[in-house]
């Protein structure tokens, strides 16, 4: 992802050093002005996890670290498996709250939506999503690993249950 200021001569902004938010996209689809000169910036996430990522840059292109968690906030949806989520437009409302719009494939449909990011939810948990809803492993292929991310909220307990079974559905096995 590339994020930049041009200067009204045509020039590159040299001050603006917008490295740490280009470095979380693999795509900028939609940015818009905010409060105090405060960019916003969506599009996709190099980490590989579903959802779009919307990130806050301040008035010199760094992350603004009051804005979800470390500058970056996520839109996502309730999904059996990772939900591809595309945001086409955004708007800084008067108060500073976001509104989101664009496209999602949720469990093999594509849908439109139109959300209202709900800014800094501060000190809760949050919510907790997974990079893959299930994963498929033989005894001999060993360790499955799952990704957790939390969105929203910076603090408090999380808990993340899952259970083990054989391939064909029967005799719940031995998680460990």
């Amino acid at each position: 992802g590339f994020v930049g200021r041009i200067l009204p001569g045509g020039a590159p902004d040299g001050i603006f050093d917008a490295s740490g938010a280009a470095a979380k996209f693999d795509s900028v689809r939609a940015v818009a002005t905010g409060p105090g000169g405060t960019i916003l910036a969506a599009g996709g996430a190099f980490d590989g996890l579903s959802g779009a990522l919307v990130a806050r840059l301040g008035v010199n292109g760094t992350l603004d670290p009051a804005y979800g968690k470390a500058g970056a906030t996520r839109v996502e949806f309730a999904s059996t498996r990772p939900a591809t989520v595309s945001v086409g437009d955004l708007k800084v409302l008067s108060d500073g709250r976001v509104v989101v719009a664009g496209d999602a494939e949720i469990d093999w449909s594509k849908r439109v939506f139109v959300a209202r990011l709900l800014g800094d939810v501060g000190a809760g948990p949050g919510v907790l999503g997974l990079q893959e809803g299930y994963l498929t492993r033989t005894e001999q292929q060993g360790t499955a690993a799952l990704t957790v991310l939390r969105s929203g909220g910076r603090a408090g307990a999380t808990a993340v249950t899952y259970t083990a079974r054989a391939l064909d559905g029967s005799n719940v096995a031995t998680p460990g």
